[in-house]
C-alpha cells in the first residue's frame, strides 16, 4: 500500500465531517479523488491542512484517513514561516510517506512543505492556478481612476485594489519558490505547461484531470423548460480576477435588448446597503456598485451569498446561462460544473479555459477584450426556443463526464505517483 501525505489549502471534507468542522467552499477538486483513494485500499492518505484562526495543532486518525491540522492565520500569510517548516519536516520524517504531494502554490505552505520534503521523500506539486500570473493580470481592465480610490475599509485594513495586487505578488514569489524545489509537477491545461516550463524548465510534467464534488455526477441535468428565462449565473465574483466589472458591461448591452435579464452571483452584495455595510464596502466593490448606478442595472443583479454543492448546482440547472468574466483562470472547476450539468455556457478565452472546453471552443469561448462578443453569444442562447437546439450542450455534458470520471482520475494520479517512485528507485509499501 502506498502512503501519500497530502498538503492541501483547505481542510478535506471527509475530515470535516469526521470532526464535525464547518466544510470549506475551496478545493473541491481533492473531495470525490480523496474519498476514492480511501475506499480503493490502494493507498493510506494523510491530510495536512492549514487550521486557519486556530490555536493549536489539531491531529486525529479515522476511516483510513490520518490528519493534521496545522495553525495558520485567517489570511494568506505573506512570510517564510520557518517554525512551520520545522513542522512539516518533523511530520514527514515521523509518518514517512513515500510521496508527498502539494496542491497549489497559492499559499507560502507550498514553498515550507516543498523545502521540509526535499532530500527525505519524492514530491510533486499540483497546479491549481499560478498565483504570479493572477498578480500580473489582478488590474486588468480596471480604470487607472479607480485603482487609485480607498474606501473606509481599505484605508483602515490597508488593502486597496493595487495592495491586494502587490500582496498576490509576494505570495508569486514563494510559488517560484515552491514549483524550483521540486522535480515534478501536475497540471491539465496547455496553458499551464507552458507556464511550469517557464518557472522550472527541469521539472517533469504530469497530466491529471480533477474530480469535481459528488454532487455534480448525479441527478437532474439541464432543462430549457425548467431554466429561468434570461437569466445569468456568475460562480464568483468577489475579487477583480473574477470579472464582475467586466459582467456588468456584458450585462448592460443585453439589458438593451432583454429588459428582465438578471445575472445572479455569489457572494456578499457590492452595493451594500445601509449604513454599517458602507463601512464594509471595498474599492472594488464600490467600484461595481458605481458601475451599476451609472448603467441602471439595481434590479439586475441578485447576490446570492454563501453557496455550498448542493445550491450551487440548484443555481447551475436555474440559469439560461453560465457566464464566466475571469481575467485569468487555469482550469475554472466552475466552468466544468456547469458543463457537466448541461447549463450553456459563455466563457472568457483566458489561461487554460480552451484545454477545459477542448472542441467545443467556438461554441462557447469569447474574446475577454471584447464583452460584446459575450453578450451575442448569450443573446443567441436566450433566442432559442426548442430543446432540440441545446445538442450540443449536451455533447459538452457527455465530454466533461467522461473527462471527469472520479474512476479514471483515480488511476491516473496513482499511476503519476507509481511513476515518481519508479523514478525515485521505490514503489511504495
Amino acid at each position: 500500500m502506498m502512503k501519500i501525505l497530502w498538503l492541501t489549502n483547505s481542510i478535506l471534507p471527509v475530515t470535516a465531517e469526521i470532526i464535525r468542522a464547518e466544510r470549506g467552499l475551496t478545493g473541491g477538486w481533492t473531495d470525490a479523488l480523496s474519498r476514492d483513494l480511501i475506499s480503493s485500499k490502494e493507498a493510506e492518505l494523510i491530510s495536512v491542512y492549514p487550521s486557519k484562526g486556530a490555536k493549536k495543532n489539531v491531529s486525529g486518525e479515522e476511516a483510513g484517513l490520518k490528519w493534521y491540522g496545522f495553525k495558520a492565520p485567517k489570511t494568506a500569510p505573506l512570510k517564510y514561516d520557518r517554525k512551520r517548516y520545522r513542522y512539516f519536516r518533523k511530520l514527514i520524517k515521523k509518518e514517512r510517506p513515500d510521496i508527498v504531494h502539494i496542491w497549489g502554490t497559492e499559499y507560502t505552505y507550498a514553498a515550507e512543505m516543498s523545502d521540509a520534503s526535499r532530500g527525505i521523500v519524492p514530491t510533486v506539486v499540483s497546479i491549481q492556478g499560478i498565483i504570479s500570473e493572477c498578480a500580473a493580470r489582478y488590474t486588468e481592465r480596471i480604470p487607472s481612476r479607480v485603482l487609485g480610490r480607498k474606501t473606509f475599509h481599505d484605508f483602515i485594513r490597508k488593502d486597496d485594489i493595487l495592495r491586494q495586487q502587490q500582496k498576490f505578488s509576494i505570495r508569486g514569489e514563494f510559488e517560484k519558490k515552491a514549483l524550483g524545489g521540486v522535480k515534478h509537477v501536475i497540471g491539465r491545461t496547455d496553458w499551464d505547461k507552458a507556464k511550469i516550463k517557464e518557472l522550472n524548465p527541469d521539472a517533469v510534467y504530469h497530466h491529471c484531470e480533477e474530480t469535481l464534488r459528488e454532487e455534480f455526477y448525479n441527478g437532474e441535468s439541464w432543462s430549457l423548460d425548467k431554466c429561468e428565462k434570461h437569466s445569468i449565473f456568475m460562480a464568483e465574483s468577489y475579487y477583480p480576477i473574477k470579472g464582475m466589472h467586466i459582467a456588468v458591461r456584458i450585462l448592460r448591452r443585453l439589458k438593451n435588448r432583454y429588459p428582465d435579464v438578471k445575472l445572479y452571483t455569489t457572494g456578499r452584495d457590492p452595493r451594500c446597503r445601509g449604513i454599517r455595510n458602507r463601512f464594509r464596502q471595498n474599492t472594488y466593490e464600490n467600484y461595481i456598485s458605481r458601475l451599476i448606478q451609472r448603467y441602471g442595472l439595481d434590479g439586475n443583479l441578485i447576490c446570492l451569498g454563501r453557496l455550498g454543492a448542493k445550491e450551487m448546482k440548484e443555481r447551475y440547472l436555474l440559469a439560461n446561462v453560465y457566464l464566466q468574466a475571469s481575467v485569468i483562470e487555469n482550469s475554472p472547476n466552475s466552468l466544468s460544473e456547469a458543463i457537466i450539468t448541461g447549463t450553456p455556457s459563455v466563457a472568457s478565452d483566458v489561461g487554460g479555459t480552451s484545454s477545459v472546453v477542448g472542441e467545443f471552443g467556438p461554441v462557447c469561448l469569447y474574446d475577454i477584450d471584447k464583452p460584446e462578443q459575450a453578450a451575442k453569444m448569450i443573446g443567441r442562447i436566450f433566442d432559442r426556443r426548442k430543446a432540440e437546439d441545446f445538442g450540443v450542450y449536451r455533447e459538452m455534458r457527455d465530454y466533461a463526464l467522461k473527462k471527469h470520471d472520479i474512476q479514471a482520475v483515480t488511476r491516473q494520479y496513482m499511476d503519476c505517483y507509481k511513476e515518481i517512485l519508479q523514478e525515485a528507485g521505490g514503489a511504495g509499501k
